[in-house]
């Protein structure tokens, strides 16, 4: 049982007041111990706060790395304005993400590993899906591990084949992604003559490199469900088909 002449107080504001303190000492370079330099730029920080805030930082400042003792260290890898943003939000927990600073910002929130950036980069980045991103979504979500935003864009692309397969960015995909994406089940397609129509359009696009690709790419294309009278006419008015040495 506690003392009755016990009390206990706890002060909601106290870490937002500290945290902005120190957002103001930077502010003046008081007490900061580190000069991050990036590019021509110069940031001014306390190493106690990005190791903090980041597992990169607290990997390199208490590591045993070199950068340990070291009062100015070079960083590789990212622009000024993002690290002027990682910076801001290390010191105050709040991050502004644009389609003009998403692209550079999430690699570098992935750099430094700061998982509350990377989630508010993913969620901005889902809330943009369409038809003419969603596969350049998908890939740059990949590219930096983001496996929850990437599975959200491809079942995306699921949904909206057919108006993707209109999009540049279908015509830009390599003939793996496309297997990949055509051999898929859960495509929202009227029938299987859709896919067939866009991977035709695929080849077409760049027909000269594409067309050998071609009889790799239909053997995921579904063609049972394809209708003799529609093979037929592809075999009779189709010259990119009658390449295929398999369909002559």
């Amino acid at each position: 049982k506690e003392d009755s002449g016990d009390m206990k107080f706890h002060i909601s504001k106290y870490s937002k007041e500290v945290l902005k303190m120190m957002f103001m000492m930077r502010s003046h370079h008081m007490l900061t111990d580190v000069m991050l330099e990036v590019g021509k730029e110069i940031f001014h920080a306390h190493k106690v706060v990005l190791s903090a805030a980041s597992p990169y930082f607290k990997a390199m400042f208490t590591g045993g790395l070199k950068e340990t003792e070291m009062s100015r260290v070079k960083l590789q890898g990212i622009c000024s304005t993002a690290m002027g943003q990682m910076m801001y939000f290390m010191y105050t927990g709040q991050i502004r993400v644009t389609e003009v600073t998403v692209c550079q910002l999430l690699p570098a929130a992935t750099m430094f590993q700061v998982a509350h950036v990377i989630d508010a980069c993913c969620a901005f980045l889902e809330s943009q899906l369409d038809p003419t991103n969603a596969i350049g979504i998908s890939n740059f979500a990949e590219q930096h591990g983001c496996d929850s935003l990437k599975q959200k864009a491809i079942q995306f692309i699921e949904r909206h084949f057919t108006q993707i397969c209109q999009e540049e960015e279908f015509l830009q995909l390599s003939a793996i992604q496309l297997i990949q994406l055509i051999r898929k089940d859960e495509l929202n397609v009227q029938g299987e003559r859709e896919v067939y129509n866009a991977v035709l359009k695929w080849v077409k696009y760049d027909e000269d490199n594409r067309y050998p690709k071609m009889e790799h790419i239909l053997y995921a294309v579904r063609c049972q469900y394809l209708t003799p009278s529609f093979l037929k006419e592809q075999m009779k008015n189709c010259d990119v088909l009658r390449k295929v040495p398999a369909c002559r």
